[in-house]
């Protein structure tokens, strides 16, 4: 977080936190477990990022598995005022929605 420019910044891990690309798990072992579990985190994680934006923060989500010269460029764009940043809201939404 960076508190003088409210700009929270969170790297989700694709397992847990249900990545259209590497998190999808197909039925398995305690697919009744794992299935609520993780479409519990997104919730989780768009519920905090709305919060965070009703309080007047910039939210900036990515996934563990983007380059990392690429988070870092978008990460130093929002605290030095310039790009608008990515949200929950643009990055995150489940497959289908």
């Amino acid at each position: 977080m960076f508190t003088r420019r409210q700009l929270a910044v969170f790297i989700d891990g694709c397992y847990w936190h249900g990545c259209p690309e590497h998190g999808v798990r197909d039925g398995g072992a305690n697919a009744g477990y794992w299935g609520p579990k993780i479409a519990r985190n997104r919730e989780r994680d768009l519920e905090h990022t709305a919060l965070l934006e009703s309080a007047g923060w910039r939210v900036l989500r990515f996934w563990e598995h983007e380059q990392p010269a690429a988070i870092a460029a978008t990460v130093a764009a929002a605290v030095m005022g310039g790009a608008a940043g990515r949200s929950a809201r643009d990055v995150r939404q489940p497959t289908g929605e």
